[in-house]
């Protein structure tokens, strides 16, 4: 069997992205990527939402995924702990979703490996930079974090079974950062969406 392609969203922020792999390169910026146990975790739930009545042991997982078999015995634990997997006891054990593909989106996946999803710490962890009193750029990247945790979100794990369309993403997070984003007036007097002008810091 053939192991799907995780393809994670492309175009999340900015209508100038490109998608390679799990990495979201922001052309001109920096990259963005999501853990390698992300990753993979994606990619057995994957194998796991093709026959939902299908019971997989961990060694069937590894030999279709090619990943070594530790790491996936590691990855199925917490999978069951996040709860989006049940362990089956038994000569006929193994791993099943806990529930259906179409209710299992990204972001939960994301989350049980990665943490809260925030561009920067302050989005999660108040009070530790010198300069957030004084931060001009925080509550934008406060908008673009809640328009890339909108996107993982609203694609579910049955989406990632298919390819994803670009066009599909970018007009989810374009919808995001429009609700959040104040409106500024460009040079031809158009009210348009995006961050005030001011200092990066004081």
């Amino acid at each position: 069997m053939v192991l799907p392609s995780v393809n994670f969203v492309g175009l999340l922020i900015f209508p100038y992205c490109i998608t390679i792999r799990t990495k979201l390169v922001l052309i001109g910026i920096s990259m963005l990527k999501i853990s390698k146990l992300a990753d993979y975790g994606t990619s057995l739930l994957l194998i796991i939402a093709q026959n939902r009545k299908a019971v997989y042991t961990a060694k069937q997982l590894a030999e279709e995924s090619k990943l070594a078999l530790p790491t996936v015995s590691k990855i199925l634990k917490i999978l069951t702990k996040g709860k989006l997997l049940v362990s089956l006891r038994g000569s006929q054990g193994g791993y099943q979703l806990a529930i259906l593909a179409e209710q299992i989106n990204l972001a939960q996946i994301v989350r049980i490996f990665d943490g809260e999803i925030g561009m920067t710490d302050c989005q999660h962890h108040r009070a530790q930079c010198d300069l957030e009193a004084h931060c001009a750029t925080k509550n934008n990247w406060s908008v673009i974090s809640q328009a890339v945790f909108s996107v993982l979100q609203n694609i579910s794990l049955q989406q990632m079974l298919q390819p994803i369309k670009a066009n599909e993403v970018s007009s989810e997070s374009r919808a995001v950062t429009r609700r959040r984003l104040p409106l500024v007036r460009s040079n031809k007097g158009a009210a348009t969406a995006g961050p005030r002008a001011g200092r990066l810091h004081p």
